[in-house]
């Protein structure tokens, strides 16, 4: 006879979640922070953040059922909105009930029948071996003689299903610590990682903070801000079970302080510490402040028509300043003084530091000085009378070096836009760490006679990008006056710059390109972000392919707008119209 035991597993019951508020009222740290803005959750699949894949995740998706999906959150509201001022906090709003779980009714669990009984073990605590029984049928629960049933093999414990509560954002307070950094104090309901994405609140944010480990509190600042400016911030957060969410605050850089303290070390400029991209023009007058002002200069180097005191007093902080090496001057802005242009062209090809030193003015207090070389210096322009044995002592005595090397009105030719980003890069490598600059020709001022040399929006535009992606961390515009349509071109060229400022100011890495002798092309990294500038040196239309190691098969976003570019095994393929310029951003992978 042949006897058949069932076995019967208890029946799940169901849990009965407890009310919850989106975030738990009466933390001591936050009632002493109020007002605060509570930043309700929204769905964020098309947020444009990175998707995030691995291995473990793709086992853990397969191996459960899918969980449900959070519940539509509330319309998102308008970002919360800081001005500079000490220890700001955002500004109170009417209030907004919070964002509550709704309770359940409650399932009364079902019945769980009495277990079955647990078979008797032997004296070393082990199960008593039975041999199979060849009459019981395949199909058929197993019996021992004993009547017992063997005890059920373990289940694996499943992935943990997502939270109840919504992941959500709290901003507590953002602060404008200096003119050129912001503090964001903010709190997700889970802990989160983080980061924040910025730039300034007429554009899209560009440049992001670096990762931060999960936490339920957080506290990040942003750099290389600049002063007296308006910018967004996009606060982003991504919990365990892979959800996002964001919220935006908007704050104003306070105006600058009567005295910055300018320093340089690591290739950049700093001021007060943060990191500073100067985009200048040379020996402007008072008469064109307000022009150059309006397409976004922001440092004013020489000035051969008014004292030192005065032209300070002019600008009235609202730019920087560097004045002639030796002046006394002092006043906002002052961040700098400058060494004789083109010093190089009247020195020794023996001139020797120390020789060197003795004929330097002191530079202004708390700032660094620069200094402005011809372009003999390059291997492949023509070398002064003397040689170039002056440059190591020229370059060790300033702070930061730049250079004019001017192809179409310098070297009258039609074709030596590659010369731009190619001197840069020997001037990198020849300042052993230190910022460089390089002034680009903004109009015609030598070379009038061969139209095919003319200065346009279109040459101005490739080589700046081509300075930058040389290496430089300064760009000047000379002479300091321009046609209407170069002038445009240079304003959306510094808007541009300002917002990939922080970006930009990491060293550039040359990138590979094939085919070889038209586009060349560099990248930097940024807080796990990638930007790569490209530029067509030729008059004539071009394909090439660029290859960045770690790009993988991430998504480009063009600067200024355009179609999307998806890389594969490190490298992307480009068209280039002549002088055609590409700047690309992979945002980072992970939040």
């Amino acid at each position: 006879m042949v006897v058949v035991l069932a076995l019967t597993v208890p029946a799940a019951t169901v849990g009965i979640p407890r009310t919850v508020d989106a975030f738990d009222p009466g933390d001591a740290a936050v009632a002493g922070d109020s007002p605060v803005a509570l930043v309700e959750p929204r769905e964020c699949d098309d947020c444009g953040l990175p998707e995030r894949s691995s291995a473990r995740r793709a086992e853990r998706r397969a191996s459960s059922p899918a969980p449900a999906r959070p519940a539509p959150a509330p319309a998102r509201r308008a970002p919360v909105r800081v001005t500079g001022g000490k220890d700001s906090r955002p500004q109170a709003r009417p209030p907004v009930a919070p964002a509550i779980e709704t309770r359940p009714a409650p399932v009364a669990p079902e019945p769980t029948p009495p277990s079955a009984p647990q078979p008797r073990r032997d004296s070393n605590d082990r199960p008593p071996q039975v041999p199979a029984d060849p009459t019981v049928e395949a199909d058929e629960p197993r019996q021992d003689p004993a009547g017992e049933a063997p005890a059920p093999e373990a289940a694996e414990e499943p992935p943990p299903e997502p939270a109840s509560r919504p992941l959500a954002i709290r901003v507590v307070r953002v602060t404008p610590t200096s003119p050129f950094s912001a503090t964001v104090v903010w709190r997700t309901s889970l802990p989160a990682r983080t980061r924040i994405a910025y730039g300034p609140a007429d554009g899209t944010p560009s440049v992001w903070t670096p990762s931060e480990a999960p936490e339920l509190e957080h506290e990040t600042t942003v750099h290389g801000l600049s002063f007296a400016t308006d910018y967004e911030l996009r606060l982003l957060a991504e919990d365990e079970f892979d959800r996002t969410t964001d919220a935006i605050v908007e704050v104003t850089t306070p105006p600058l302080r009567q005295r910055t303290r300018a320093t340089a070390a690591g290739g950049v400029v700093l001021l007060d510490g943060e990191p500073f991209f100067p985009r200048m023009v040379w020996a402007q007058c008072a008469g064109g402040y307000e022009a150059n002002l309006a397409v976004g200069v922001n440092t004013f180097m020489g000035n051969d028509c008014e004292a030192g005191t005065e032209h300070l007093a002019r600008l009235e902080g609202r730019a920087f300043s560097i004045t002639r090496a030796g002046d006394p001057s002092e006043g906002k802005g002052l961040i700098g003084s400058h060494l004789p242009d083109e010093w190089d062209t009247g020195m020794p090809g023996d001139l020797t530091l120390s020789a060197l030193e003795r004929l330097i003015p002191p530079k202004a207090k708390d700032g660094v000085s620069f200094l402005t070389l011809s372009n003999h210096f390059y291997s492949n322009a023509e070398p002064l009378p003397e040689g170039r044995g002056m440059y190591p002592a020229l370059i060790a005595a300033a702070d930061v070096v730049g250079f004019d090397l001017y192809p179409l009105q310098s070297w009258c030719r039609r074709e030596g836009f590659r010369h731009v980003y190619a001197a840069q890069r020997e001037l990198v490598a020849a300042g052993g760490g230190k910022p460089t600059y390089q002034w680009i020709e903004a109009r015609d001022f030598d070379c009038h006679s061969d139209p095919s040399v003319s200065v346009t929006r279109e040459t101005v535009h490739a080589e700046t990008w081509l300075a930058i992606a040389g290496g430089a961390h300064g760009i000047g515009y000379f002479p300091h006056n321009w046609p209407a349509s170069v002038g445009e071109e240079i304003a959306r060229l510094n808007s541009e710059i300002e917002a990939l400022a922080p970006a930009l100011l990491e060293p550039a890495t040359e990138a590979a390109v094939t085919p070889t002798g038209a586009v060349e092309a560099s990248f930097r990294r940024h807080n796990g972000a990638l930007y790569v500038i490209a530029v067509n040196t030729t008059r004539q239309p071009v394909s090439g392919a660029i290859a960045v190691p770690g790009l993988g098969d991430r998504a480009l976003l063009p600067v200024g707008g355009g179609a999307a570019v998806t890389a594969s095994h490190d490298a992307f393929s480009q068209s280039f119209e002549p002088l055609g310029v590409r700047v690309y951003i992979a945002a980072p992978e992970t939040t």
